[in-house]
């Protein structure tokens, strides 16, 4: 089975809640890290498309809101003072993107936390500590959860024709970008591809331009070849004189 190289991935959290993410619109010719150590900006990013990806985003806004509670946050020594500062951030952060799925689940999930029944101030922060590094985590588990499966489903009802037909593997087509850089981590479709690669089911893996941010030429490419996956862009634009 083919061994795969370290993933690029979108952001990183440290055990302390220190969090790192890759500039992407430095990509690809600059990979370029740079630290998020407020909620402010986490949404400076979020806006700015330095990070994209829904998957990421929320990952990244939870992980702010996580990092700003273990560092600098005020005393907050009622629930209703954790809910006073916690609720307009919420609501802050998820503006950032509006119409990113993941990131208003996320910050729905928060909330609901929020306006449950918790024992005591103390008690409702390490609640919503661990809540947020969760969504981080699941993302991640969720993803190589679903390339796994995404990739036993294709190899089901297209291996044997590929193995009858003499190729290696199965050529795969993607669009836009879906890998670690618009996820937690691994990816959801470039997950399934990924997951071929590793069972040494995949013959060729096709990638879309997909403009205007180019996120095929510009972010699938550099996660393919970063993976040393067989790759191939597909020119589905062309600029005319």
């Amino acid at each position: 089975m083919p061994k795969l190289p370290e993933m690029m991935t979108s952001l990183r959290v440290s055990d302390n809640g220190a969090v790192e993410i890759i500039d992407q619109l430095r990509l690809p010719h600059e990979v370029v890290c740079e630290p998020v150590k407020t909620p402010e900006e986490a949404f400076d990013a979020i806006k700015s498309m330095k990070i994209r990806g829904a998957p990421a985003i929320a990952s990244l806004a939870a992980l702010a809101i996580r990092q700003h509670l273990m560092t600098d946050a005020p005393k907050l020594e009622s629930i209703e003072d954790v809910k006073a500062h916690l609720l307009p951030m919420l609501d802050y952060l998820q503006s950032s993107r509006p119409t990113a799925v993941n990131l208003g689940e996320a910050m729905d999930r928060i909330r609901r936390l929020l306006e449950a029944s918790p024992a005591s101030a103390p008690a409702l922060l390490d609640s919503v500590k661990e809540t947020c590094y969760a969504v981080h985590n699941e993302d991640l588990a969720r993803n190589r959860e679903m390339g796994c499966l995404g990739a036993e489903w294709l190899w089901s009802q297209r291996g044997e024709a590929a193995k009858a037909a003499g190729k290696k593997g199965l050529k795969v087509i993607t669009v836009c970008n879906t890998g670690s850089l618009a996820t937690s981590g691994y990816g959801t479709a470039i997950g399934v591809i990924t997951a071929l690669f590793e069972a040494d089911e995949l013959d060729t893996a096709y990638y879309a331009q997909t403009t205007p941010y180019h996120q095929g030429s510009r972010l699938t490419s550099l996660e393919l070849t970063t993976l040393q996956l067989p790759a191939c862009m597909v020119c589905d634009v062309r600029h005319l004189p």
